[in-house]
């Protein structure tokens, strides 16, 4: 496959290094996670999944609730980790990302909420 990128020409792996899915195999909609235990808690809600890969720490599976389909996952946590994920997932045909989770607070000055 023959992927451009600003003019530049890049050929594409049929799988994705990191991610390990290939190109296509994913919906142009993910709902993520950073811990991969909540995707267990969705799969007890949609109608239906299955795995889409599980490489380098990394979880996706397709899913469809009432009749929507789409991808979720775990990216794991930290920046660096949903960098290389998210860029991965927009490579392979997801557009839009979905951050499902929780946040710390790095200020005593700002209250939770």
């Amino acid at each position: 496959m023959i992927h451009y990128i600003q003019g530049f020409v890049k050929l594409m792996p049929e799988k994705l290094y990191h991610l390990g899915c290939k190109l296509g195999s994913v919906y142009p909609t993910a709902l993520l996670f950073g811990d991969p235990a909540r995707c267990s808690l969705l799969q007890k809600l949609v109608d239906d999944y299955e795995l889409v890969s599980q490489h380098r720490g990394y979880v996706l599976y397709n899913g469809l609730f009432k009749g929507m389909s789409f991808t979720f996952g775990s990216l794991g946590i930290g920046g660096p980790s949903w960098v290389i994920g998210l860029h991965e997932l927009n490579l392979a045909g997801t557009k839009t990302f979905l951050r499902v989770g929780t946040s710390g607070i790095l200020s005593s000055r700002v209250s939770p909420g």
